[in-house]
């Protein structure tokens, strides 16, 4: 039950098998040859963007012009059902962004608009491109799990150290609110591949 109440409390919109297997796949098979580069992340309070390799380790890759048009696609036809579930109207939207997390990756606790060039995010929203489990498999990883923490509830005793995590499944999308603190548990074999893209109010 409390995880099932924390999960309204947070506000979380999940949704499985919203992109296709064969789409997964395709994005996967083009990963092979995509140019990367580490990922960076905004500098506290400033519009400058560095890689801190201790607060955020993964890679960012270059998907092709035709396969991020097909995503604009999809998040243009997604904006409505955003807008009702959150109750905020989403004027555009800025992404996607493709990354890979390998190995021993991770990304720290966070939330997405605490900087000058993001306070206007309003929902996240997270493609699954492959899926978290439990023992190796081709295609797959294992680690790599999404947990959700809410400082305003921890005064409460029900939620005190209390997280929620989500373990991602491929062909699922998972969307939040930009300022709800959030992290990438390190992935323990294989690699984790996901695109996120954060709709604005202006």
């Amino acid at each position: 039950m409390l995880k099932t109440d924390l999960f309204a409390q947070l506000g979380i919109l999940s949704v499985k098998n919203f992109v296709s297997r064969e789409f997964c796949t395709q994005i996967l098979t083009e990963s092979q040859s995509a140019n990367s580069q580490p990922a960076s992340v905004y500098k506290a309070n400033t519009m400058t963007r560095i890689v801190d390799k201790t607060f955020c380790k993964s890679h960012a890759l270059e998907i092709k012009p035709e396969t991020s048009s097909r995503l604009q696609t999809l998040l243009i036809n997604l904006r409505s059902q955003l807008e009702q579930h959150f109750k905020q109207q989403l004027l555009s939207f800025e992404g996607p962004s493709f990354l890979c997390y390998q190995q021993g990756d991770f990304f720290k606790w966070h939330v997405d608009n605490q900087n000058p060039s993001s306070q206007d995010r309003v929902v996240t929203v997270v493609f699954f491109l492959n899926s978290s489990v439990a023992t190796q498999e081709p295609e797959h990883y294992m680690g790599g799990t999404l947990e959700f923490y809410a400082p305003h509830l921890q005064q409460q005793e029900a939620y005190k150290d209390c997280c929620l995590a989500i373990i991602p499944e491929a062909g699922s999308f998972v969307a939040f609110r930009s300022d709800t603190y959030h992290q990438v548990q390190p992935v323990t074999w294989g690699k984790r591949y996901t695109i996120t893209s954060w709709f604005r109010q202006i």
